[in-house]
């Protein structure tokens, strides 16, 4: 990608977690981008497992996430490689009664567990208002030949971060799931959501987007997460 920038990989001997205490974090470069160990010895977010009530859970969420990449002396083993591992449970794809497909798992999943990353294809801001002002303005006639407009589904995600107390340092990435998207874009709004979104960039500046769950999830419930603020233009 243009203007793409990688981390210096970190020296550490097979596995960067020779210890589990935040103080000794500066022995791995990869723990000091991250500030301490963003996950524990089973490989979940460490802040939600200390998070029990997720009491102000969206500033934890701003904790920096760097996982280890191609650049570093750490084997595959390393507890700090864990979206770039990819899925590891079993999941349905399923028809709801009334938000359209929705996603649920088939297996029980543990608070701060990696469940799924959002794939798709990372697009520019002028890009994404280009698919953006397209797909929200596509008029059809219906049954009574009353032209009106339609909504089909949208599975362009932006994540958006700040780097400044006064929000005004920031940095957006557009991801559309549209043609090369997973299961993760059917995954639907909810305002008490068992997964939280997040930020982890794997050995590059640019960030991927992981679900992990912010709650236990049972067996055949469906997966959700806050949309957040949407600037996409609904009305008629």
């Amino acid at each position: 990608e243009d203007g793409e920038s990688y981390f210096e990989g970190c020296e550490c001997d097979n596995n960067c977690f020779l210890t589990n205490q935040k103080e000794n974090y500066h022995e791995c470069s990869c723990q000091r981008y991250s500030c301490g160990f963003a996950y524990d010895s089973k490989q979940k977010l460490s802040f939600l497992l200390n998070n029990k009530n997720n009491k102000n859970i969206d500033l934890q969420i701003q904790i920096p996430i760097v996982e280890c990449g191609n650049e570093c002396l750490c084997g595959p083993e390393c507890n700090n490689r864990v979206i770039q591992n990819g899925i590891n449970y079993k999941f349905e794809i399923f028809q709801t009664k009334s938000k359209g497909f929705g996603v649920r798992c088939l297996n029980k999943i543990e608070k701060g567990s990696f469940v799924v990353e959002y794939i798709g294809d990372y697009i520019s801001e002028n890009d994404y208002q280009i698919r953006i002002d397209k797909l929200t303005n596509i008029k059809q006639k219906n049954e009574t030949n009353v032209v009106i407009k339609t909504y089909p589904p949208i599975y362009i995600i932006c994540l958006k971060e700040f780097f400044s107390n006064d929000n005004k340092n920031s940095l957006s990435t557009f991801i559309d799931a549209t043609e090369n998207g997973n299961l993760s874009r059917f995954i639907n709004h909810s305002c008490n959501p068992n997964l939280i979104c997040c930020a982890v960039r794997v050995g590059r500046s640019t960030p991927s987007i992981g679900f992990f769950a912010c709650r236990g999830i049972e067996e055949f419930e469906e997966l959700n997460f806050h949309y957040g603020i949407s600037n996409v233009d609904r009305t008629i």
